[in-house]
């Protein structure tokens, strides 16, 4: 009988839990949180990402190489390779 008392105790918090849980996924709010917080991360990060091209443009003067440009891996995919190039 003891057995048997647990075994429900134990199966009522289960159902529980599974409806609680469901309640709070399915929830308009909850998805309307997560979305919200989803697109404001998004759009911040488009901003942050936005001014700083625009500061480095702005803070570069026409005769300074474009960023990236000085990185030798960047000089290097601009040449053809070995083979092709002519004597």
């Amino acid at each position: 009988m003891e057995k048997n008392r647990s075994n429900e105790l134990l199966w009522n918090k289960l159902i529980h839990t599974h409806s609680t849980y469901i309640e709070f996924t399915i929830s308009p709010f909850y998805f309307y949180k997560v979305f919200d917080f989803c697109f404001e991360l998004s759009w911040n990060y488009h901003l942050i990402l936005s001014i700083h091209d625009r500061t480095v443009d702005a803070g570069r003067s026409s005769s300074q190489p474009a960023y990236g440009e000085h990185n030798h891996l960047a000089q290097q995919a601009k040449q053809p390779p070995v083979s092709y190039r002519r004597p």
